[in-house]
Formats: C-alpha cells, sequence, structure tokens
C-alpha cells in the first residue's frame, strides 16, 4: 500500500545526526592557529638550540685563543729565574695591564710561587717546552683557565677567570629562550588573525550557502583577488545561477501543471454535472433493464461516480495551489470526529477504533475527516482484514494512526508517496487517481500537523497523522 515518509531504519548516521560530536569538532581557524603556533614553537627551538650549540663553543674558543695570546705576552717578561720578591711585582705588573687574574710559577729547581692557585698542578717543562697547555679547573669555588708555559726551566701557569664567559653564555641562553617564547606567543597571535583573514572568504560561501539552501536564490558572493579562494567565489556564483535557472523553470512548470489541473477540473465541471444527473435518473432504472444491459450500465455509472470523485479532488487541489482555503481550527474530541468518519465510510464494520477518550485536537473539523477519511478509503482498499485507528497524545501533539493488514510499503517510493498523482507498483490497477494522500497531506499541512507512513513490523502499513492538541482554554464544552 502507498506510504511515505516513513520509517528510516537503515539510513546511515550523518552529521546532522551527531550534534554533540558537530560541537566538538575543531574549527579550521582554530586548526590553523594551532598550526601557525607549533611551527614557530618547533622552528624556534630548533633556532635555539643551533644558535646555542654555535654561539656557546665560539665564545669558549675565542676567549681561549685570547687567553693563550695574553699568556704569550706575558711570558715574553717572565724571568727564567726569579726570587719571591720578583715574583710579587712581576703579579703586580700583570694584574695592573689587567692582563692575567692569578699567577702560579715553579722555578727550576722546584721553588714554588702562587697567587690562590695552589692546587693547580701544572705539567712537567719538557711538555710545556712544546708549546701552551690550556686546564680548565674550579678553584675556590670559580671557574678558571690556566694556561701554562714554559720560560727556559721556570714552568708559569696564568689563570684567566671564566665568569664572565659564563655569565655571558647564560644570558645569551636567557635572550634566546625569552626571544622564543616571545615569538612563539606572537607568531600564535599573528596565526589566529592570518587564519581569521584568510577564512574570511570561506565563512562568507558557508553563510551564502546557508542563504541559498533557506530560499534566497539571489545570494552571490563578490570575488576578491585571482586565488583559489576567488575561484571558490565564482564557482558558487555559477552553481547558484544555475540553481536558480532550473528553480524558475520547475517553478514555472509547477505553475504550468497547477493551471493545467484547474482549467481541466473547471472544463470537467459542467459537463460532469450533468453526466451525474443522467447517471442518477439511470440509476433509478438498473433494476428494470435486462441482464445484458445492466453490467455495462454499472460499469458507467462506476466510472462516472470515479471520475466525479476525481474532478473534486482536482478543484480542491486547485483551490490549494491559490490560496483559496480557510482553516477554520476548532477543539474537537478525537473520538468523536474520528467515529463519524468511520461511519461515512463504505464498510465501518471492518474499522476498529481505539481513541483515547480524553485526546483534543485543534484541527479543522471538515479538514480532520478528510485526512482520516481518505486514510481509512487507502487502508480498506489495500486490505481484505479490519483496519484499525488508534489514537493517543504524544507531547503537545496528538497522533492518529491508520493500520492495515496489506502489502505495506514494498516497492513503493516512499518520498513519492504523497506527491500528486503516484501510485506504486502494487497499486496500478486499483481505481484510484493517486490523488487522495496528497489530499492529506495537503490538509494535515495546512492544520498544522504532518502525515506519515511506514511498514509495520507484523506486515502492513501504518500511517501517522500529527496535528497540534487543544489548550485547555480551547477544549470543547
Amino acid at each position: 500500500m502507498g506510504g511515505g515518509g516513513g520509517a528510516d531504519e537503515g539510513r546511515p548516521p550523518s552529521s546532522a545526526d551527531r550534534p554533540e560530536a558537530h560541537r566538538r569538532r575543531t574549527s579550521l581557524s582554530t586548526r590553523l592557529t594551532w598550526a601557525f603556533f607549533l611551527v614557530a614553537v618547533g622552528t624556534g627551538a630548533l633556532l635555539v638550540v643551533t644558535t646555542y650549540l654555535f654561539v656557546a663553543p665560539y665564545r669558549s674558543s675565542t676567549f681561549e685563543r685570547r687567553s693563550e695570546n695574553a699568556a704569550r705576552l706575558a711570558l715574553l717578561s717572565a724571568p727564567e729565574d726569579l726570587a719571591t720578591a720578583e715574583y710579587e711585582d712581576l703579579l703586580l705588573q700583570y694584574q695592573e695591564r689587567g692582563a692575567i687574574d692569578g699567577l702560579t710559577v715553579v722555578g727550576g729547581r722546584g721553588e714554588r710561587f702562587n697567587s690562590f692557585l695552589e692546587t693547580v698542578e701544572l705539567p712537567p717543562a719538557s711538555e710545556l717546552q712544546e708549546g701552551l697547555v690550556s686546564i680548565h679547573q674550579e678553584i675556590e669555588g670559580r671557574p678558571y683557565l690556566v694556561v701554562a708555559g714554559a720560560q727556559g726551566d721556570a714552568r708559569y701557569g696564568f689563570a684567566f677567570s671564566e665568569e664572565a664567559l659564563r655569565d655571558s653564555i647564560r644570558e645569551t641562553r636567557d635572550v634566546l629562550l625569552i626571544g622564543w617564547l616571545v615569538a612563539s606567543v606572537v607568531a600564535a597571535l599573528l596565526g589566529r588573525r592570518i587564519a581569521r583573514r584568510t577564512l574570511v572568504p570561506v565563512r562568507d560561501a558557508a553563510n551564502a550557502s546557508r542563504s541559498l539552501a533557506g530560499g534566497a536564490l539571489d545570494t552571490r558572493l563578490v570575488p576578491g583577488g585571482s586565488d583559489e579562494l576567488a575561484t571558490l567565489a565564482e564557482a558558487f556564483n555559477a552553481m547558484a545561477d544555475a540553481l536558480e535557472g532550473k528553480i524558475d523553470e520547475l517553478s514555472a512548470a509547477a505553475a504550468r501543471e497547477r493551471r493545467f489541473t484547474a482549467n481541466v477540473a473547471h472544463d470537467l465541471r459542467t459537463p460532469l454535472t450533468s453526466m451525474t444527473s443522467a447517471a442518477s435518473l439511470l440509476e433509478d432504472r438498473v433494476a428494470t433493464l435486462p441482464d445484458d444491459a445492466r453490467r455495462p450500465l454499472e460499469l458507467l455509472l462506476q466510472d462516472v461516480h470515479r471520475l466525479q470523485s476525481l474532478v473534486l479532488d482536482l478543484l480542491e487541489l486547485a483551490r490549494h495551489d491559490a490560496g483559496e482555503e480557510v482553516v477554520e481550527a476548532e477543539a474537537l474530541r478525537a473520538d468523536e470526529a474520528v467515529a463519524a468518519v468511520v461511519a461515512a465510510t463504505s464498510e465501518p464494520e471492518r474499522v476498529e477504533v481505539d481513541v483515547a477518550p480524553g485526546l483534543v485536537v485543534l484541527a479543522d473539523r471538515r479538514r480532520f475527516g478528510r485526512v482520516v477519511g481518505n486514510l481509512l478509503d487507502n487502508a480498506l482498499a489495500h486490505t481484505d482484514g479490519a483496519v484499525e485507528v488508534e489514537g493517543a497524545a504524544e507531547g503537545p501533539m496528538a497522533r492518529i494512526d491508520v493500520l492495515d493488514h496489506g502489502p505495506g510499503l514494498e516497492g513503493l517510493e516512499p518520498e513519492r508517496l504523497f506527491d500528486r498523482f503516484y501510485k506504486g507498483d502494487h497499486s496500478r490497477s486499483s481505481a484510484g487517481s493517486g490523488l487522495g494522500l496528497s489530499i492529506v497531506a495537503e490538509n494535515a499541512r495546512l492544520q498544522g500537523g504532518s502525515v506519515e507512513a511506514a511498514d509495520r513490523a507484523g506486515g502492513g502499513a501504518r500511517f501517522s497523522f500529527r496535528l497540534p492538541r487543544a489548550t485547555d482554554g480551547a477544549r470543547p464544552d
């Protein structure tokens, strides 16, 4: 049996079905900002480490070369043999020139002179004869570079403090780290700004798409520049132009179809009235005719009544299309309204009604009867068994279900079930015009409701008519 808008079982969930997942999704702007930040952090860290690994050894080697040069100059004026008084004068002379920070001397006879360098062990004279030797050593808790050299049989050790070097390297490290942190923050802020500016055309395209989907067919984007985003805007505009053109064509075709339907219905109304009057006269005489003439006349009368029903349906749809329908909503007791509709059907004895007694709906009495009546006619035509009508509250809405035991929705296109003139494969041989369910959908919509169809678990179909419930102040007396 015809059925539309039915069950969505088996349909894969879309992003629209997962609002929580949609909200948790990180925006492209945020991802771009993080990308800028992480690239800046990684690049900055690499630059800091590379710079530090280059600067620290470079400054250390420069300090050593400068210290060795100072030691060579000091050795030029150093005597091969000196007494204690000469040592004091020599140390004072070096310190006044700022050349060294400390001095230790081991004479050729093993005598030793020190200025806080007692713990420094100088290499043997044979090794020092080949050149200067540099020794890094902590003295009294402070770092020193001791450059040892020989002058004759005497061995000299010149001490140079490394505290300034270490402070300089530490300051360089701190400056690099602070600069890295500042650059990372600036890169994040800059990345955020660039991402937002870059994504403005994308947001414009998204807003334009929503406007277009909402019916604003004249929505267009303003291309800027000649980059990929401008190409996107041009492609969007071309799509919008094509879509607007197609919708205009479809609207024109639909308007022509509505005019044709209205014209046909009105043109047939007058001759159909004459045919109906003649048929009424003939119906009174059918019983008096011989058998060979009675059957053709009965078939003719059935076709006249079917044609009359079709024209009336076409006229009703024409009024819907013209916006001439007036809805007179009132509070109705659903059980009484359904019972009245059932009583007017061709086979009320086949209909079982189970509507909640206290269910009150806000509906147009005639349209309510049209919806339920068409659904009952549809169900009775597609099953030989009983048809059930159930009614219950469903939140602020009421739900009227018409259930049958027919073939269900097999072989039908649910999305087209409530279209005009649609007839499923197993209903093509039926006498229906294919307008009944479309009239149901129109009348349901006019009353602020909806109608849908689905297969029943045990076989058959379920048509559900939802419409607003009446408020306490609008209940019938």
